[in-house]
């Protein structure tokens, strides 16, 4: 069992063709949808996209499919905006080679939970809580790590259509099993920003480039701030 774990495509379909076409000869068997699925400029293309896709998938819910903007859900049909709110949070998966797997958004406690490379093992040990896979698979901060904390292995997949990595035109995502293997594959950066102002997505500027230091650094005031005022 080979699982390729492709999470926060954010509606950017050059990048998730890109992902798809690489996903296609690496052998796998499943796919893991990590959520985020269709939050960007072409949210019914991505899914369409996704459901003509022959490899089995399994679909877990991140926090901009249980409340998607404004903007997406007027261009969802009532169904699939119900349908994206209902997803799983979590799901969990044998991989021969690494052993049990729970994949989530956020963290395994909550699909807002910020877990960067550098955040404090003691903040982020709570929401391992009661968790019994020794893997965690999650996203939702859009930066590939490989971290341990709290007696777990913790693996963000990375993100397919919005990465923070500092290179434009790359779509990252995770082949699990025997080993991890972090990918990333070559999209048109000049093609999606022509979607971007086409559409008139009204977060244009969540798609900029950013390098992972910055980008944990803002995840991390995030976690601050939601901190202070809980």
């Amino acid at each position: 069992m080979r699982i390729a774990a492709l999470y926060d495509i954010h509606g950017n379909v050059p990048a998730l063709e890109s992902a798809l076409a690489a996903v296609a000869t690496a052998g796998v068997d499943a796919i893991v949808i990590g959520g985020d699925v269709a939050e960007g400029p072409q949210p019914v293309e991505t899914l369409e996209l996704l459901e003509s896709v022959d490899i089995p998938l399994r679909w877990l819910r991140g926090n901009c499919d249980r409340e998607p903007s404004k903007w997406v859900a007027e261009r969802l049909d009532e169904r699939r905006v119900e349908w994206l709110a209902a997803l799983p949070p979590t799901v969990e998966a044998d991989v021969p080679g690494l052993g049990p797997v729970r994949f989530c958004h956020g963290s395994p406690r909550s699909d807002e939970d910020v877990v960067t490379a550098v955040s404090d093992p003691e903040r982020v040990a709570p929401m391992l809580a009661g968790v019994e896979e020794a893997i965690v698979v999650s996203g939702h901060t859009h930066v590939q790590f490989d971290r341990s904390v709290a007696g777990h292995r913790l693996i963000n997949a990375g993100s397919v259509g919005m990465p923070y990595q500092g290179v434009a035109g790359r779509a990252f995502w995770t082949i699990l099993g025997p080993g991890v293997e972090p990918r990333s594959s070559a999209f048109d950066a000049d093609a999606f920003a022509s979607i971007l102002r086409s559409t008139g997505y009204p977060h244009p500027e969540w798609f900029e480039v950013e390098t992972a230091e910055a980008a944990a650094e803002e995840y991390e005031q995030m976690a601050r701030d939601q901190a202070a005022g809980s």
